[in-house]
């Protein structure tokens, strides 16, 4: 099975949407001794600017005209009124280069999930409740910075939300939010005016 591991980051009055834009996995041939590359683009859509016009609202148009693989979408809430965009707008436009969604309203009481998706047909295989996280993905492991300060090491699996090992982050203030970086072997992660380098290989 080819899964996709998504993390849904529910914020107020927010949800991710996760789509990709191949119709079908690489078979095992395919994949055979070529370097593949997997993009992902998240954008905060700020509820796609309130333009009610799917042609004219910029959002839109701009993530339609990208070359991603996956979009994560924050703040993508739409509404049934006549001054925003309704979800079927919303997906008439993005469903012509991104056929698989994952949306499920279901999920929202519970806030926080970490996903599985088939990779072939977009459809939730499991999904595991973390805190609000940002993910980051190194030598087949992904490493998630939780809102709660947090540090996760995860290994991906298609049966389970895998949690290998955690830690906690102790120095700097406020909101743990910012994004870690990986670079030869070291982890940085900021977390207000402190900034930490763990060795991750």
């Amino acid at each position: 099975m080819h899964v996709l591991l998504a993390l849904t980051v529910l914020t107020l009055l927010a949800f991710v949407w996760v789509m990709t834009s191949h119709g079908s996995a690489p078979s095992e041939a395919e994949l055979a001794g070529k370097h593949h590359r997997l993009t992902i683009l998240t954008w905060n859509t700020a509820r796609f600017g309130g333009l009610k016009n799917p042609s004219r609202n910029d959002v839109l148009k701009y993530l339609a005209s990208q070359d991603a693989d996956v979009i994560c979408l924050q703040e993508a809430e739409v509404y049934k009124d006549d001054r925003h965009l309704t979800l079927t707008e919303v997906k008439q436009v993005l469903s012509k280069k991104y056929p698989y969604s994952y949306l499920d309203f279901s999920l929202y009481d519970s806030r926080h999930q970490f996903a599985c998706l088939d990779w072939n047909t977009g459809k939730q295989v499991w999904a595991g409740r973390t805190a609000q996280a940002v993910p980051i993905l190194a030598d087949g492991m992904l490493y998630l910075y939780t809102a709660t300060g947090e540090l996760l090491l995860v290994k991906p699996d298609d049966t389970k939300l895998d949690i290998v090992s955690r830690s906690k982050v102790t120095l700097g203030e406020e909101q743990h939010w910012a994004h870690p970086v990986i670079y030869n072997g070291v982890m940085y992660v900021r977390h207000g005016n402190s900034l930490m380098a763990y060795q991750i290989k």
